[in-house]
């Protein structure tokens, strides 16, 4: 307990923090099972539905992802199945875990009660962490490492147990790398009598993982590198570098609002590092807080493809509010405490809607059901699909519907791979590069088209049409008709 911190306000302090906590908790299972499963996750769940054999060599050709998080969510399936509510569970669980080693992160930097809140409270409200606490990919997994990672290495007592996270961590994803480079370089830069030990910790961990990346550098070569997996990232601009702090510091849509909070921030980061009794905290929390995402900006530059993606920063997060928590001790707390009940207000109003009713995303599985119902009568039906990030969750909801019935095929395009009779297209109108749309061209090529239906969000739009060889009967025409965007 700091000096200026009576009993009952340390209580009181306390108090507030389990009330964040369960705000924390509430909120990641809000909106668990409002959307369906997108491509990467049917991509997961495929994988965890497989053997152990197939699930190591999907997880290999993938390429950018090491297995842990399927290992976990095989194990998960096999305890209560496959419902959607139950694979997220997964993700939600690893999230909400994560208020332990947060919680022990925070006391073992000697943060008081009030910085721990005040950093729990931008945390338990940050849009993208809690995408990612419902999403059924590894980052609330790595998320959850990363902290237990950062927490081993505040402690400075046991490299056996740093170690054995890291590994545990690097399994997880390829950007666990940068966290154990964090902590590298705050050694290098402030503790280099740890220097050796340290390095040692590193060179375990590395060799714990060689096998994994002798198996995965196999797939590399056979698929010719790692164009056709990270090929769609585009290259970072200096704006995009600052619009992931910005995101942080507000959920404001106001470019100028947020600005403002974010020169505030780094005007008391700026101050507290002149700090000599907060010099090693601020030297750790501001390695953590920059160098994941300076070091991704930077390697997406000059590296063949781009690695750059908000949704591995998640290991930037906490140590960026513990550095802005910690930097607001610059001011006097008797008048910080107003002024942060102010700001964590502002931050709740401004986060609450947005959490509690999310944008809509494309619902496949309401596009599924509405093809099914149209083909009450034929016993198998073909559909080409000329995108096979679109193939994966639309043929894992017809299958989950109407199982063993539905044919679908990635097809490279449409000049090549059609067939005779009856069949359907689905293509998503954001992706496809023609210059003429996919009914243009096989109404071009004498087919007939029927009465196409089409789901969308804010930013897309996927769209299915029936399709009939010329001759052959033709149930209906007419134009599009939209699904239902959101789960019945």
């Amino acid at each position: 307990m700091l000096p200026f911190e009576s009993k009952p306000r340390a209580g009181v302090d306390r108090a507030v923090f389990f009330l964040l906590a369960a705000i924390f908790v509430v909120i990641r299972l809000w909106n668990i099972a409002t959307f369906c499963l997108d491509s990467d996750e049917v991509f997961s769940l495929t994988c965890a539905q497989a053997s152990w054999t197939v699930l190591f060599q999907k997880a290999a050709f993938d390429l950018v992802h090491p297995p842990l998080f399927y290992i976990l969510l095989k194990l998960w399936i096999g305890i209560g199945g496959d419902s959607l509510v139950w694979v997220r569970l997964l993700p939600a669980l690893c999230s909400c875990l994560a208020l332990v080693p947060f919680y022990f992160l925070s006391r073992g930097l000697r943060l008081s009660e009030w910085q721990t809140n005040f950093a729990l409270a931008l945390l338990c409200l940050n849009p993208d962490q809690v995408f990612h606490s419902q999403y059924l990919r590894m980052y609330s997994l790595l998320f959850f490492l990363s902290l237990c990672s950062y927490w081993a290495f505040a402690l400075r007592r046991n490299l056996w147990l740093l170690g054995a996270i890291n590994v545990l961590l690097v399994y997880t994803h390829y950007y666990g790398c940068a966290v154990i480079a964090s902590e590298g370089l705050c050694v290098l830069w402030i503790e280099r009598k740890r220097l050796f030990a340290f390095l040692v910790c590193c060179g375990g961990v590395f060799a714990a993982f060689v096998p994994w990346l002798l198996f995965a550098s196999h797939f590399a070569v056979m698929r010719g590198g790692l164009k056709e997996n990270l090929g769609w990232i585009r290259r970072p601009n200096l704006g995009d570098l600052f619009t992931f702090y910005i995101n942080l510091t507000t959920p404001h849509q106001s470019l100028y609002v947020s600005a403002v909070f974010l020169l505030l921030a780094a005007l008391c980061v700026v101050l507290s590092l002149f700090i000599a009794v907060h010099r090693w905290l601020n030297t750790f929390l501001l390695i953590a807080a920059i160098l994941p995402p300076v070091a991704s900006f930077a390697i997406s530059q000059f590296f063949p493809q781009s690695v750059w993606g908000t949704r591995h920063l998640v290991i930037a997060i906490v140590p960026f509010y513990l550095l802005i928590a910690n930097a607001f001790s610059v001011i006097p707390v008797q008048k910080l405490r107003p002024i942060t009940v102010a700001l964590v207000t502002a931050w709740i109003a401004l986060s609450l809607p947005q959490l509690i009713h999310p944008r809509p995303r494309i619902n496949y599985e309401v596009l599924a059901q509405m093809m099914i119902s149209r083909e009450p009568g034929l016993e198998r039906v073909q559909l080409l699909i000329p995108d096979r990030f679109l193939k994966f969750p639309l043929a894992y909801q017809l299958d989950r519907h109407d199982p063993g019935r539905w044919d679908a095929r990635t097809i490279t395009s449409l000049d090549s791979g059609l067939l005779n009779g009856h069949f359907w297209v689905a293509y998503h109108r954001d992706r496809w590069k023609g210059a003429k749309s996919p009914a243009q061209l096989l109404r071009d090529r004498g087919y007939r088209i029927g009465p196409g239906i089409w789901v969308s969000d804010d930013w897309h739009r996927v769209i299915a049409l029936p399709v009939w060889t010329p001759g052959s009967e033709m149930a209906a025409s007419g134009k599009l008709i939209p699904a239902s965007i959101r789960r019945p």
